[in-house]
């Protein structure tokens, strides 16, 4: 899975500089704005793949070191109880 993400990040970064150099060889304001957004949207997709990557990298760290990945393994927190 983590060559897919690093697939998929450069994917998006390649989409991303092709749209920004589109913008530089725009012949309109609206076309130059239209493809800073696009590439802004694809920076973002970019961070968002980076996310999910840093996540799964700790989530198999994690799990090598024995610590607990599932929600529902994770130890709870003390309850208080309340005095009415």
């Amino acid at each position: 899975m983590l060559q897919k993400l690093a697939d998929h990040i450069a994917a998006a970064k390649a989409m991303a500089a092709a749209a920004e150099e589109r913008a530089q060889h725009a012949t309109s304001a609206f076309d130059r704005n239209d493809e800073l957004e696009r590439a802004k949207a694809w920076r973002h997709v970019v961070s968002s793949y980076e996310f999910v990557l840093a996540l799964e990298r700790f989530l198999i760290d994690a799990h090598h070191k024995g610590w607990p990945v599932r929600v529902d393994e994770l130890p709870q927190p003390p309850t208080v109880n309340e005095k009415h």
